[in-house]
């Protein structure tokens, strides 16, 4: 490939970008008949899956006197627990032995009201792992009845593409000689089953291609969907070189959005996230021609006050014009 201005190699092409499902999704489409999911199976919605659950849910005869919340709470729950098992690579008989061992460990605590014991807490922890092992059965047959119709659901993307990735080499042989560079982004947001995914694909073999992966512990915000900040440093050891132990690591920790006091600020609010941290985390610094900025903190009793607070707050400074002319501008975050 010729140079760039810059004297920098270039790719030769452009780069493919996608995100983890929908790769996943290709990788399902081309290889699913190794393991008899068929290339033409159809993808569901959200509300799609939903009416998958909630057909079960409502032709379901077994017993559920354990459960106490209606039809489509029983439907949310069953693609919930789906979902979760997926992006852990578990299935319902882990799951259903963890709550099989939870109520025998339950058992041997008496349950004694108005007692230093486990008391109520302990009865609705009991109440609430048998409703759980009853919605079991559910997801089974959710499981299934997609099966029957060629269907696959948004967390079957992930689970099929590591098994299929795992289990058969070639495809990440295949894969590994197509791309010569791979850039996972916003990594902090995967899970289980995506980093095993991807390791299986590019972190085997003689023959790599370079993997960067880009992220920030302190903003992992899909824990409810299986994600965990933990993959940044599983990244580390799973994509180690040859050799090596773990991967390096490089800091982006200049910001150019903020003054030194809001910085001083986020890092002392980040502090407990930093120690908690499996890979190391730089404080904020600010850029070379920051200036010290100011903070200013509120304490008010309603969300009314707060949100009448804030109003007032950008009306006053919206009303001043800036020296160069031009409007002020105010970012909400809440």
């Amino acid at each position: 490939p010729q140079a760039d201005e810059d004297g920098t190699e270039g790719l030769g092409e452009a780069p493919t970008v996608s995100t983890y499902n929908a790769y996943a999704g290709r990788i399902v489409s081309e290889h699913g008949l190794r393991l008899g999911i068929e290339p033409d199976s159809r993808m569901l919605s959200e509300s799609a899956s939903w009416q998958f659950a909630h057909e079960v849910v409502a032709s379901w005869d077994g017993d559920m006197s354990d459960i106490t919340v209606g039809e489509a709470s029983v439907s949310a729950g069953v693609l919930a627990t789906s979902g979760e098992l997926k992006e852990h690579q578990r299935d319902v008989d882990d799951l259903r032995a963890y709550y099989e061992g939870l109520l025998a460990g339950l058992e041997t605590i008496p349950y004694a009201p108005r007692k230093r014991s486990l008391g109520d807490a302990g009865k609705a922890l009991r109440i609430k792992a048998k409703g759980h092992l009853q919605l079991l059965p559910l997801v089974e047959g959710y499981t299934r009845l997609k099966a029957e119709r060629s269907a696959l659901d948004f967390s079957d993307q992930i689970a099929f593409a590591a098994r299929l990735a795992e289990r058969f080499e070639q495809i990440g042989e295949g894969e590994r000689l197509r791309y010569r560079a791979v850039l996972l982004d916003e990594f902090q947001d995967t899970s289980a089953a995506q980093i095993s995914f991807l390791a299986s694909v590019f972190a085997r073999g003689e023959q790599r291609p370079g993997v960067i992966a880009v992220g920030d512990p302190h903003q992992s915000i899909f824990g409810w969907r299986g994600a965990s900040a933990t993959t940044l440093a599983s990244f580390r050891q799973e994509f180690a070189l040859p050799g090596e132990d773990v991967t390096p690591v490089a800091s982006l920790s200049t910001s150019w959005r903020n003054d030194q006091a809001v910085l001083d600020v986020a890092n002392v609010v980040a502090a407990p996230l930093t120690q908690a941290s499996r890979v190391p985390v730089e404080p904020l610094r600010a850029r070379p021609d920051a200036g010290p900025g100011t903070v200013q903190a509120a304490r008010l009793e309603t969300d009314v006050e707060e949100a009448r607070y804030v109003a007032r707050w950008i009306a006053e400074r919206r009303a001043v014009v800036s020296a160069d002319g031009h409007e002020r501008k105010a970012a909400v975050l809440c």
